[in-house]
């Protein structure tokens, strides 16, 4: 009897859903909604106000925490080179690159700690110079959600990254690890990146060292840098919640006696109230207020706003570009 949308568009909020009129005699329900020509944004039907399910007529999903959601491409999105299915046809499909598991004993979180090494194709360690490095908090969603091997591999076959190793860090308690947490600090820079720089000949230079994140673990990330410049030098934040936890990164940022060489940052210009928080879920106005004191510093920077929401879809199709301007140097 009642069909609406929710999704990027309004926070997810059924009760601010996009109402749906059936068209009489069929078992159609449609809506005319306008968006901005290049908009991208998941949604789910809700029917009745309580089953949620994906739109049977839209063949596209994108993948999320809690499973597929349906996918609303505008006529003026453009979907990143990698995801083309043209890809393989055109330059061949990309030699494999290889992925390590590894679980460590972390004194400074007192427990042991699992995470996956990705490294390049044709990466041997005995013949190999110091590689870049690229750190990425919730490394099991990159993994899981969008297959980022996969992509690495196209973007090195194409040139438009170096050959790097990538480490994938699974957070035992995001909540508490990704606010600004001097424990999984010492992790990273202590403990977790002088393994690699041992075990996998990573480079020590701070300027061939990223950590990239989303949401809060992008929060975790800015953090990182901000706090550590002299172990990673470059910094990624996709979606940042930098207001999270009364907005400390924003303070440090302003304060810290030196910055990372540079910052990617990317964000929805629909994550006004993410999980329907207008305060800390205020993304948009978080990454703004944080360009503003990059700005103010002279920091190097790379800021993109885009008509979508907080979805994988958004941080998958940014990281190309992502990555490019943090090794931009290689």
């Amino acid at each position: 009897d009642r069909v609406v949308i929710a999704g990027d568009m309004n926070s997810w909020n059924p009760d601010r859903g996009i109402k749906l009129k059936r068209l009489a005699g069929t078992n159609l329900w449609h809506a005319r909604v306008n968006f901005e020509p290049a908009a991208r944004l998941d949604y789910k039907l809700v029917i009745d106000g309580g089953r949620w399910i994906v739109d049977p007529r839209n063949p596209r999903t994108m993948l999320g925490g809690f499973g597929p959601n349906s996918e609303l491409r505008m006529p003026g999105y453009e979907a990143p080179w990698y995801l083309d299915p043209r890809f393989d046809r055109i330059d061949g499909a990309p030699p494999a690159g290889k992925l390590h598991e590894h679980t460590i004993w972390s004194e400074a979180l007192n427990e042991n700690r699992r995470f996956a090494v990705y490294t390049p194709p044709g990466w041997k360690m005995a013949l190999q110079k110091p590689s870049p490095a690229l750190y990425l908090n919730d490394g099991g969603d990159y993994l899981r959600l969008i297959d980022t091997p996969e992509l690495l591999d196209r973007m090195i076959a194409r040139g438009t990254i170096p050959p790097l190793v990538a480490v994938f860090i699974d957070p035992a308690d995001r909540r508490t690890e990704y606010v600004p947490n001097e424990d999984y600090l010492a992790f990273l820079t202590d403990e977790l990146v002088p393994f690699m720089q041992w075990e996998y000949r990573t480079d020590p230079d701070a300027a061939r060292t990223a950590i990239l994140g989303v949401s809060m673990g992008g929060l975790s990330s800015v953090y990182a840098g901000v706090a550590r410049p002299d172990v990673f030098g470059l910094v990624g934040a996709h979606s940042g919640a930098f207001t999270y936890a009364g907005g400390e990164v924003l303070a440090l940022a302003e304060s810290a006696p030196s910055l990372p060489h540079r910052f990617a940052l990317t964000v929805g210009t629909y994550e006004r109230a993410v999980s329907g928080n207008t305060k800390e879920g205020d993304l948009l106005g978080a990454q703004r207020r944080l360009v503003e004191i990059l700005a103010q510093r002279g920091a190097n920077y790379r800021a993109v706003e885009r008509p979508e929401g907080h979805s994988w879809g958004l941080w998958r199709g940014d990281l190309d570009d992502t990555l490019g301007f943090l090794f931009s140097v290689e």
